[in-house]
């Protein structure tokens, strides 16, 4: 039998799920959702271009790499125990701690005050020695 037009069945769901009223504040969230999908998508896109473009930046260093090794290989094989012991001296260095850095500063500061009332004192010398006499 046929069902008249309009009619629906009990068992079927509405024909179109977007005709049913969605509370606002969901909606609101729905978007924020959808934008954030968004967000995340052009910042997975922007990552693999990164990404693209280190593979292909260290190739090409490589290739660079590979020519200066050809090139100049002896050298920097006979280089190697000079480098790799300034490396390991400036690893023991200990570094000057934070109260020898404010001392040092300290001192540079009073040599300079030192310096340029120097001057100044020596140019009011006569002048107190005028005052006096007169």
């Amino acid at each position: 039998m046929d069902s008249p037009q309009g009619a629906e069945r009990p068992d079927e769901e509405p024909e179109c799920a977007e005709e049913e009223e969605v509370d606002p504040r969901i909606q609101g969230e729905l978007e924020k959702l959808n934008q954030s999908t968004d967000d995340i998508n052009r910042c997975e896109t922007e990552l693999e271009d990164a990404r693209q473009k280190f593979r292909s930046v260290l190739v090409e260093a490589t290739v660079k790499l590979d020519e200066l090794v050809k090139k100049l290989g002896k050298a920097v094989d006979e280089s190697k125990p000079y480098w790799e012991a300034r490396r390991v001296a400036r690893q023991e260095r200990p570094s000057p701690s934070l109260l020898e850095r404010g001392l040092k500063r300290g001192e540079e500061a009073a040599l300079r005050r030192g310096k340029r009332s120097s001057p100044r004192r020596a140019s009011r010398a006569p002048l107190g020695a005028s005052r006096s006499a007169g």
